[in-house]
């Protein structure tokens, strides 16, 4: 996922991560990029799927969501019979 989030003319990325961690990249403007995953406050969600940058708080800014998964056999059953989830739904949102 690719977005200028800082809005200095370079893109931006976020690379979801379906087994691990996802990373935040700041674009350098010099075809290089820096890992700024830690120092953004980005410590989870692990085992990122979708993420997507827009504007969620409407201030003309790129916000960063990123969704993810959690599947057990128990879980599993519990959807294919129709009974409630036990699992916790979570997103993070940062700008």
């Amino acid at each position: 996922m690719a977005a200028d989030y800082d809005n200095d003319g370079y893109p931006d990325l976020y690379v979801a991560n379906q087994n691990g961690q996802g990373f935040l990249y700041h674009n350098n403007g010099d075809r290089t990029f820096t890992d700024i995953t830690a120092a953004a406050g980005i410590h989870s969600p692990r085992f990122s799927f979708v993420a997507l940058f827009f504007d969620y708080d409407n201030d003309g800014w790129p916000d960063l969501f990123i969704t993810t998964y959690f599947a057990s056999v128990e879980e599993s059953v519990r959807s294919y019979l129709g009974l409630p989830l036990k699992a916790k739904r979570r997103s993070c949102i940062r700008t």
